[in-house]
């Protein structure tokens, strides 16, 4: 074996296992959101007071304020174990989290409603729940907590001992199963419940999604406290915590058959987590290759981290000359294929990107946000320019490391988009001003994003209009005028006007014989002679949310060669057409098919089932207008579909989900020539279907469309001047460890 392979065999391990010990260092104690009734039932805000949107899985950290309205919320702490069940109507604090920033102790605040903890009895764990009248010293403990702002601040008991302490008086009492207290009772100390009166309380704070059963419960041995001088005298201590209950019959463990943990325990568990792999196959080009992926992935706090560590061969996983190379890039090399020092330097940097899958922080309309990777939802304000954008659409065969970032600092704005940060070609951004201030939160908006190289998606040698395209070599210059004026914005309802225009200014390089002039053609957006725009599209309407359902309205008109969403999901895919059809216009501009202005109405809606099944549908119903002023129908139209359904609701744990994105649908539904296909290159199409085999091991179908490419990265066309494309179809298995 040449040196330089065993270089590249020696970088390609040092990744996969430097990224998953990083991964596992910054595996900090956290606390993870379980279970919710209703999203819009609930709020989350940081210890900034920044509310965030939130989603089951997810990392909570010290300073997280829980509010929940109709709906309740279940925490589990790990890797600790214990959990805790938030009533209806409570406000609720993760204060310290033990093991965290030098946190001894789990800390949490009840400011007003119910809570319900099982604590673990891990040797070494200590809790405390504070309200505004009391504190609460637990361990190892089953207990809940009721807090009526200068009414109601009580403590129950279900199992295990809790020192109870008002700190106002200094008066304490360890309350023992079955006991009650009330710092606002007649009497302040504890006082025993009645059966039934127990099983009510525990009926009204039973756990929906998490068992008690499964918090870890471990024998501990503590030393008893000292005795007081005065043995009459409450205990005042706050730090003193709870005594186990003895059990009446003791139960003898044969320690043959004690499931003690192994050595491995820990590192499995943590792979389990943070790591997943796929085995199986995948598509490329029409090409079929084997795969073996790993999948880091971390969250901490609103930061989510994605990895894709990829091996794609033919024959030989353990060769690195049989694996693939995407767009002809040795992605494993890390600059060990090149001779120059500055392409050694930077063929690194392109090939560590390539590992990135998804950094994410926050949402768009959040004060910051940004999203670093193989993103699909690209977006730039309310979208004339950019709406969805998908750098992605042909992943894994093209991967890229897009950027999308926004920062809102009450008065004025920005947000900016790079489609690949190794070689970007689509870049550009938005900002934005509220003249009045925060008081009324009106914003104009101003945007631009630019395509340098739409036409290097043509293969060199092409005629027809894609030739002239090749070698006009032009470059897509879309500016945008917007005014955003909210009217509500809150968790149940939000209501935001808009109102949106944009146009399309092309820089050509080259010349094309005598009928395309080079440069800047500023009169595709404006006739000099006539003081008339062109090639421009105005888009207004409403958008926002209704309880648990997104919504969208919008009116739409544009002409010429521009189009609203002009970056969507099936741009990348269709922008070697679009510079023919611009190099075609500027060659012909009083063609009678420019002079035509399309219309539609398009309608969007997002909403979910009791967090089982999600749905996206959307639809563009287009008209135009043509020069004699006919009104007609237009083959224009857009459809986008997302359905996911998740484990709970099909038999055998099965779950899945489907997006599919369309231009030309109905059309194509209409169309008698078989020239047309629900599954070309006008097609977005991916989805899924989970089964698990096992725990932690699960077999998944997925198909997708996808564009066939050339080895240099272009695409290819048919004879109609149309990207050719071909569904694919893969089964692979997934390892959760």
């Amino acid at each position: 074996m040449s040196l330089r392979k065993i270089i590249r065999t020696v970088v390609v391990f040092a990744v996969v296992f430097g990224v998953t010990g990083l991964a596992m260092v910054g595996a900090n104690p956290v606390a993870v959101l379980e279970y919710f009734d209703n999203d819009f039932e609930i709020t989350i805000v940081d210890a900034d007071d920044f509310e965030y949107d939130f989603y089951l899985g997810m990392d909570l950290l010290p300073g997280d304020t829980i509010t929940t309205r109709s709906s309740t919320a279940e925490i589990r702490l790990q890797p600790n174990g214990s959990i805790l069940k938030i009533g209806a109507n409570s406000r609720f604090q993760i204060e310290a989290i033990q093991g965290r920033a030098g946190a001894t102790s789990n800390n949490f605040q009840l400011f007003s409603g119910r809570v319900r903890s099982v604590a673990a009895t891990v040797a070494g764990a200590n809790y405390q729940v504070r309200t505004p009248s009391a504190v609460g010293g637990v361990r190892g403990t089953d207990f809940g907590m009721e807090v009526v702002p200068g009414e109601v601040d009580a403590l129950v008991v279900f199992t295990g001992r809790v020192e109870f302490l008002n700190p106002a008086t200094g008066q304490s009492f360890l309350v023992n199963p079955g006991e009650y207290i009330d710092i606002f009772g007649d009497v302040f100390q504890p006082i025993q419940l009645t059966q039934e009166q127990l099983n009510q309380l525990l009926s009204e704070l039973q756990f929906e999604a998490l068992d008690p059963a499964e918090v870890p419960s471990e024998p501990f041995v503590e030393t008893p406290p000292d005795e007081p001088d005065d043995p009459e005298a409450p205990v005042t201590d706050p730090a003193v915590v709870v005594d186990e209950p003895t059990t009446t019959d003791p139960v003898t463990i044969d320690p043959a058959i004690t499931d003690d943990p192994g050595v491995l325990d820990p590192l499995f568990n943590f792979l389990g987590e943070y790591v997943g792999m796929e085995i199986g196959s995948v598509t490329i080009d029409g090409r079929t290759y084997s795969k073996l992926t790993l999948n880091p992935h971390v969250q901490v706090g609103r930061l989510r981290a994605g990895l894709y560590l990829p091996i794609i061969y033919t024959n030989n996983l353990f060769d690195p000359d049989d694996w693939h190379k995407p767009g002809g890039n040795n992605e494993w090399s890390f600059g060990t294929d090149q001779d120059e020092p500055l392409d050694m330097a930077l063929d690194f940097l392109t090939d560590l990107s390539l590992k990135i899958r998804y950094i994410e922080w926050g949402q768009q309309r959040d004060p910051f946000f940004f999203k670093v990777g193989n993103l699909n939802n690209m977006t730039v304000g309310h979208g004339i320019l950019m709406m969805n954008y998908a750098n992605d659409a042909d992943f894994p065969a093209v991967r890229r490391v897009g950027l999308n970032l926004g920062i809102d600092r009450g008065g004025f704005g920005i947000e900016s988009v790079v489609n690949d940060i190794a070689r970007p070609e689509i870049f550009g951004g938005r900002f934005f001003f509220r003249p009045l201030g925060t008081s009324f939160p009106l914003a104009v908006g101003l945007s631009g994003i630019a395509d340098i190289a739409p036409a290097s998606v043509i293969p060199e040698g092409t005629d027809g209009a894609l030739g002239d395209a090749k070698t006009a070599d032009p470059v897509f210059i879309n500016t945008a005028l917007d005014i955003d004026i909210p009217i509500i914005e809150t968790g149940l309802l939000s209501i935001v006007l808009f109102g949106d225009v944009g146009g399309l200014v092309p820089y050509v390089r080259n010349p094309v014989d005598e009928s395309v002039d080079a440069g800047l053609r500023f009169d595709a957006l404006v006739d000099i002679d006539t003081m008339t725009f062109k090639n421009y599209g105005i888009m207004t309407g409403v958008f926002g949310n209704i309880l648990n359902a997104g919504y969208r309205l919008e009116f739409r008109k544009f002409d010429g060669v521009f189009r609203p969403y002009f970056y969507d999901g099936t741009y990348d895919r269709l922008r070697g057409g679009y510079a023919a059809d611009v190099i075609t216009y500027l060659g012909a501009p009083t063609d009678p098919r420019y002079e035509s202005t399309l219309m539609g109405i398009y309608g969007e809606s997002t909403f979910g089932l009791f967090n089982l099944l999600q749905f996206r549908i959307g639809y563009l119903w287009p008209w135009e207008t043509t020069a004699d002023g006919t009104i007609q129908g237009s083959d224009d139209d857009f459809l986008t579909v997302t359905a996911g359904i998740q484990p709970g609701l099909l038999p055998l744990g099965i779950s899945g989900d489907v997006t599919y994105s369309r231009t030309k649908f109905v059309p194509t539904l209409l169309d008698g020539t078989g020239e047309l296909s629900l599954f070309d290159a006008n097609t977005v199409l991916s989805g899924e279907i989970v089964y698990p085999l096992a725990p932690g091991f699960n077999l998944v179908g997925m198909v997708t469309t996808t564009v066939l490419r050339n080895d240099d990265g272009t695409i290819r066309y048919d004879e109609n001047g149309r990207p050719m494309s071909r569904p694919s179809i893969t089964i692979e298995t997934r390892i959760g460890f």
